[in-house]
């Protein structure tokens, strides 16, 4: 019985890590046309901290994004308590999303 529920721990660990492997994040940046009452101003020198969202802006297109930038970018919005960056006197709403 041990034997078994070891197996079924090792393959649902291995399960996990396969699906994990699958799933793809990311950000898109839609340029908005109206001031926001709250927005993020980002320099180019913080920009290039975040050279996928500079990317996704630049494309204007959905980007895959590694998880330390999506990290790092939701925690600034959520200090902030907004969605939205100024970059280049221009408002974008940040979007993430999961494929």
């Amino acid at each position: 019985m041990k034997k078994l529920l070891l197996v079924i721990g090792i393959a649902a660990l291995l399960l996990t890590i396969c699906l994990n492997g699958c799933i793809e994040r990311g950000i898109n940046a839609n340029k908005i046309s109206e001031q926001p009452e709250n927005s993020v101003n980002m320099t180019e020198q913080q920009m290039e901290k975040f050279p996928h969202l500079k990317e996704s802006i630049l494309k204007d297109d959905p980007v895959h994004t590694p998880d330390d930038e999506l990290i790092r970018l939701r925690a600034i919005l959520d200090f902030f308590n907004t969605s939205i960056i100024k970059y280049q006197n221009e408002y974008y709403k940040i979007y993430f999303f999961t494929t």
